[in-house]
């Protein structure tokens, strides 16, 4: 299975992010992780980060570099990152596991 699965106008809302950033770096890319757990399945975060041969996975997509931790991603057996547009604000990013059960298997119960 692939590691990423990213739509078209992710990638350009993605790179359009990393041109706002003064100090990024040719060798960076956008890392995906989780930030937190909720009720509703791993809460995953963006950042720009470095890429690492000895632990990352990497995949580029017209320019833009995808990183991920290799064990993350070989848990939930790859992601999908999708642009999700908002009416009154800049948008925001859906990403979620490629393998549906992996979202089942953080599903927890009630408060």
């Amino acid at each position: 299975m692939a590691p990423f699965r990213i739509s078209e106008e992710s990638v350009i809302k993605l790179k359009e992010l990393l041109k706002r950033s003064p100090n990024r770096l040719p060798t960076q890319g956008i890392r995906l992780y989780i930030s937190g757990l909720s009720a509703y399945g791993p809460e995953w975060s963006l950042m720009l980060d470095n890429y690492s041969q000895e632990v990352d996975e990497c995949c580029e997509f017209d320019d833009l570099k995808i990183i991920v931790e290799r064990e993350l991603r070989e848990a939930v057996g790859g992601l999908d990152v999708q642009y999700e547009p908002m009416a009154d604000e800049d948008g925001g990013f859906l990403i979620t596991a490629l393998d549906s059960a992996v979202q089942v298997l953080y599903i927890g119960g009630g408060c």
